[in-house]
């Protein structure tokens, strides 16, 4: 919940860190290959690797313990990135506004589980 608690903050750290990795991709692989081949491989590879398969899997039956496992590296990430996701995520807050958090009494909790 504290991850969750700042969510825009989280939002633009996830987003800053994917901006991060696709930009470095073709970079580094441009050592390896032909500048052409860099860019078709990071390409296909960045939608495999880091949109198809983490989406079928993050949204399986065990995206719970998958997210509690990734909770303390997102933790480190929101710290090294503080600098450009929060005043990011302030931003957001000001122009979006707080999401407004849903209280479910313990009935209806049990009711949305029953529809998943």
């Amino acid at each position: 919940m504290p991850i969750i608690a700042k969510h825009h903050t989280l939002l633009s750290t996830l987003l800053i860190t994917n901006a991060v990795a696709l930009e470095a991709l073709p970079i580094c692989i441009d050592k390896i290959v032909p500048s052409w081949a860099a860019i078709l491989i990071s390409a296909i590879g960045v939608v495999i690797v880091a949109e198809i398969i983490p989406m079928s899997v993050c949204t399986g039956p065990r995206k719970l313990q998958i997210a509690s496992f990734a909770g303390p590296f997102i933790k480190i990430l929101m710290c090294c990135l503080w600098c450009l996701a929060a005043p990011s995520g302030k931003i957001l807050d000001w122009l979006l506004g707080g999401h407004v958090k849903n209280r479910y009494k313990k009935k209806d909790l049990k009711a949305l589980i029953e529809l998943h």
